[in-house]
Order: structure tokens, then sequence, then C-alpha cells
């Protein structure tokens, strides 16, 4: 398997990825940030799938909402476009649950865009279920799902 925990040298290839998946004018400096924070802050793991390069990358976040227990979320996930629908997203996917259960973590989250079809059938055969549909939470006129995932 080519998936590994992220390290300071993954920073170029995690960013090239992210810069793809946000639709900000300033994409490079938002996901540079984003990349250092999720490389640096302890709430954060992040893994990679390297073959010839970094192809995709997972980050889950430990303690996402306040009051919850056990329980973390998947802010990040994403494969170069070139690489799609090989089995990257799966497989990280099912490595970043794995490390959730070492942690004591019983209940993985993801948030998704309503509108994204793709991305929401990709959670569906994961196995998340939806939960919560979060009326203007991206933007103005821009609902999200929740979904949840039993792991343990």
């Amino acid at each position: 398997m080519n998936i590994r925990l992220a390290s300071q040298e993954d920073d170029i290839g995690i960013t090239n990825i992210l810069m793809t998946m946000i639709s900000e004018s300033e994409s490079k400096e938002v996901a540079q940030r984003v990349v250092r924070e999720i490389l640096t802050l302890p709430k954060y793991i992040s893994l990679v799938y390297v073959n010839k390069g970094i192809q995709g990358f997972g980050t889950l976040q430990f303690e996402p909402y306040e009051g919850a227990n056990g329980v973390a979320e998947i802010v990040w996930l994403g494969v170069r476009w070139q690489e799609r629908r090989q089995g990257i997203g799966a497989s990280l996917v099912k490595e970043i649950e794995q490390l959730a259960i070492n942690k004591g973590i019983r209940k993985v989250y993801i948030k998704t865009n309503s509108e994204n079809i793709t991305s929401n059938c990709f959670w569906i055969t994961q196995r998340y279920k939806f939960e919560a549909r979060m009326l203007d939470f991206g933007s103005a006129g821009v609902d999200y799902y929740m979904l949840g995932k039993e792991i343990v």
C-alpha cells in the first residue's frame, strides 16, 4: 500500500491538490495556509497516497465538535483529478478510519456540499449515512450534508 502519514515535505504536493478543491480567487494562499495548519496542529492527522508523487491525501480532525465524545471528522479528502476513480480515495478513507479506531474514535463525520453529487455518492459508497442538512452552511443558499459512520 502506498499510504503513509503526511510530513512537512509533503506540503507542495498536498497544496497542489488542495488548490483544485478551493474555488476562491486566492486559492494558492488559502491552500498554503490550510496545509500549514493540517501539518502542524496536533488536532489533525493527515495521510498521503504516494505513487510517483502525491496522488491523494486525507485529513482527520479530532474533537471537531464541542461536547462530542469519541468522534472525529474527515475535513479534507482529495485526489489528483487524473487519478480519480482508481480507488485512491476509498483506500485513504479506509486507512483514516483504521487510524481513528486506533485513537479510540467511535464515529467519523464528514460534511459535503449538497450539490456535489459525485462527492455525496462517493461517501454513500463508503457506508456513510445522512444525518443532517445544514442550511446556508457554505454561503447564502448553499446547503451542506452531514454524514456519519460508526466505525467500532
